[in-house]
């Protein structure tokens, strides 16, 4: 399947290449915020520490203190990289 959709980026008024776009769901879409919210529900499964989603973002929150703040906080991330990944 060939993609349908490209990007650019715009930066100071400069235009990046188009490039294809192989994911996620198009802006204005009637399903687009549902589908997202079904999508990452289950994004902060086994995290520790506070997670902060806002519509296509998320922020992990966490006062580390200590060497084992710092672990738990990194074990978040990996869990978090390999949801991605999944």
């Amino acid at each position: 399947m060939s993609p349908t959709r490209k990007q650019r980026v715009v930066v100071n008024g400069k235009l990046s290449w188009l490039i294809d776009v192989l994911s996620g769901v198009p802006q204005g879409s009637i399903l687009g915020p549902l589908l997202f919210v079904i999508f990452t529900n289950d994004l902060d499964n086994g995290v520790i520490n506070k997670l902060f989603k806002f519509a296509d973002d998320t922020k992990i929150v966490s006062k580390v203190g200590t060497a084992e703040d710092v672990k738990v906080l990194q074990d978040d991330l990996h869990k978090l990289f390999q949801w991605s990944k999944d």
